[in-house]
């Protein structure tokens, strides 16, 4: 069910999420996970409120944004909670919950970025090659 990636010397990578265009026949991003990193996730048992805010992920995700150069007037499009293992009620993977959110207006009119928050409130970054230069939100557009 889980597609696997790693480069050399690397931990396998878990697939996490894809992005796919409005029309939703190509992907734009791709999010891996590692399964050391997701095993140090806060989970949550659907009882009570979750660990981290909807608020509270919108605030990290915009700051995030903005700090690779979306612009300050950027907004959130739609946003989703969503298990990483929807529909399988006893799959090990299902405690673990993520904010999906499509910010509008990042760079120039009808650009559109897409953030992956953890519980633990730590961003989790797509994978696309970009070389040796720092990445900007050019990168990480829709």
């Amino acid at each position: 069910m889980f597609a696997v990636a790693a480069y050399a010397d690397d931990e396998p990578k878990l697939f996490f999420y894809q992005r796919k265009t409005d029309w939703g026949y190509h992907p734009t991003n791709t999010w891996f996970i590692t399964e050391s990193r997701l095993k140090k996730l806060p989970g949550w048992d659907e009882k009570g409120e979750p660990p981290l805010a909807m608020s509270k992920a919108i605030t990290l995700a915009k700051v995030w944004l903005v700090s690779l150069g979306a612009s300050t007037n950027c907004f959130v499009v739609d946003i989703e909670f969503r298990s990483l293992d929807r529909g399988y009620p006893n799959s090990r993977y299902r405690q673990y919950w993520f904010y999906v959110i499509r910010f509008g207006e990042v760079q120039v009119y009808g650009s559109y970025a897409t953030c992956v928050v953890l519980l633990d409130g730590s961003i989790l970054e797509p994978d696309r090659p970009v070389g040796p230069r720092k990445r900007t939100i050019s990168d990480y557009l829709d």
